[in-house]
């Protein structure tokens, strides 16, 4: 009997059905018990508005979303909206459009249903997991829902396509236990296959499902490495295809910045940081931000690198021994490490860190609790069953406590900014959000203040510089707005933005000729 199937007698569940399992009506309660959870901690954001953070990109100025006949879904999906190729994310947008118009309620709460039921869906594969029972997943399902590492890919409307291809990801997961447990195995893994599918129409970052269908089978089954990846092989060449596609589009977009740093190993330097901070975040999520100005790593020698680098050494050292000795620890782990890979910055992107990114790793995290802590209280702790109880309730209190906080962050524009200026006073970015919020509400003194604020903290960041010009523009100070924009320029002469409102001020001078070429610039 080999090592895999010895360990399969301790903790196989593909095969095994759990005696005097839940009855099936607990599943209605557990939706009913999540979604009144969800609904309580997120009730802040539900009366919301827009947020000047895509939110006008994808929503109020995205014309796709307001056909919504079949020309107008043919149009979704052969089109790259707002830089992505994203169409189930532009098509539910379209739903919300038909039915709410552009109420921002209806959009958030769209979101927050698809939390919920990836709440529900987390319990479903828990229970499966933990040998079926109904209070560990059901606590494992409440971890996921309440934790406010999850609060920006929720209550920000822009991050639909986050809840959304989680949706579909672990609906395949499930139609992938069908297809192990021998029901239905053709229409099971087609099921699984499709959902896939959808996932990824929703956002490409789901191509990871191959690679966490192989760590179950690894951690909770008796089948062997051929196994593994025989059946994954359709799953891996469509992962391939819309990783390519990805690239392609960020490519033909010019979207794809240089490494962080300017070199790859100072990008994998710093996102060695960026690592320990997500496992930080998790553990203790208190200090939670939009937006993260991340240091970036130029030596091996800087001590928080140092400190980084063995931790995370540590944590391979332990994934080698607990893939014989401790597979559902690894399961954990692998399942917090494998979804980040596509915002790790292999290929480089313009952002480091985000608590979106989180959101199927946190998944990871609340297996380990529910599976770990009455693994100690086993070992130390019998006869203190109520202990571990209070130990629950505890977390979920103190998970709740904190998602509503933040979910009330992002209530609207100024709400979401002046949180991140009160405890970031230093980042330009804040000054950014409120300098764009008060020019969108035509407060342009207030519009020019920020601005000017956020100038003083990066003189020489060409956004800055054309926000500031375009406030300039509007209210008439064409000349100030001029050098602005030539300063841009000057140090980003590719910048679009600049070189069509540098156009507007050439064409208001009666400089038509330079106008037309400024135009042609902006286009290439």
């Amino acid at each position: 009997m080999n090592v895999f199937h010895r360990q399969n007698q301790d903790f196989n569940l593909t095969r095994r059905k759990s005696e005097g399992g839940p009855p099936s009506w607990t599943s209605s309660v557990v939706l009913f018990i999540v979604f009144l959870v969800g609904l309580g901690v997120y009730y802040r954001s539900l009366g919301g508005d827009f947020v000047n953070v895509d939110d006008l990109h994808y929503i109020k100025e995205n014309g796709y979303i307001r056909d919504f006949s079949w020309n107008g879904v043919f149009q979704i999906f052969s089109q790259v909206i707002v830089a992505n190729y994203f169409p189930l994310q532009i098509l539910s947008y379209a739903i919300d459009f038909a039915i709410w118009g552009l109420n921002p309620w209806g959009y958030r709460f769209t979101n927050l249903l698809f939390h919920v039921g990836n709440g529900y869906l987390v319990y479903l594969i828990f229970r499966r997991l933990l040998k079926g029972g109904f209070w560990l997943p059901l606590a494992g399902s409440l971890i996921f829902v309440l934790h406010p590492v999850n609060v920006e890919s929720v209550a920000w409307i822009s991050e639909r396509k986050n809840v959304l291809s989680s949706f579909f990801l672990l609906v395949s997961f499930l139609f992938y236990f069908c297809y192990l447990d021998g029901r239905s195995r053709g229409a099971s893994y087609a099921g699984s296959l499709g959902f896939f599918l959808l996932a990824l129409l929703a956002k490409v970052s789901a191509v990871v499902l191959p690679c966490l269908l192989i760590l179950y089978d690894i951690c909770w089954t008796s089948r062997s490495p051929r196994e593994w990846v025989k059946d994954k092989i359709p799953f891996l060449i469509i992962s391939a295809f819309f990783s390519g596609l990805a690239v392609y589009i960020y490519h033909m977009q010019k979207i794809i910045p240089p490494f962080h740093g300017g070199h790859p190993v100072y990008t994998f330097f710093t996102m060695a940081n960026v690592v320990v901070d997500y496992i930080l975040s998790l553990i203790v999520p208190i200090y939670l931000y939009f937006y993260y100005e991340t240091h970036i790593v130029r030596s091996v020698w800087e001590p928080q690198i140092l400190l980084s680098l063995s931790f995370l050494a540590i944590i391979v050292f332990l994934s080698f021994r607990w893939v014989r000795e401790n597979r559902p620890l690894l399961f954990c782990l692998l399942w917090f490490f494998i979804p980040l890979l596509p915002v790790l910055n292999i290929v480089p992107l313009s952002i480091l860190r985000a608590d979106r990114y989180l959101y199927l790793s946190s998944i990871g995290f609340s297996f380990l609790l529910v599976w770990g802590i009455p693994k100690i209280f086993r070992l130390y702790g019998r006869g203190l069953r109520w202990v571990q109880v209070a130990v629950f309730i505890l977390i979920f209190g103190f998970l709740g406590l904190f998602t509503e906080k933040q979910a009330g962050i992002w209530k609207n524009t100024l709400t979401l900014w002046s949180h991140h200026l009160h405890h970031c006073s230093g980042q330009a970015v804040a000054f950014v959000g409120l300098g764009n919020a008060a020019r969108d509400g035509e407060k342009y003194s207030l519009a020019i203040h920020y601005f000017k604020e956020a100038l003083r903290r990066k003189p020489r960041e060409p956004s800055i510089l054309s926000n500031l010009g375009d406030v300039y523009l509007t209210v008439g100070r064409v000349e100030e707005a001029r050098e602005l924009f030539q300063q841009a320029l000057i140090i980003d002469p590719n910048f679009a933005d600049a070189q069509v409102n540098i156009g507007i001020v050439y064409f208001k001078m009666g400089e038509e000729t330079l106008a037309l070429e400024a135009f042609e610039k902006a286009k290439k």
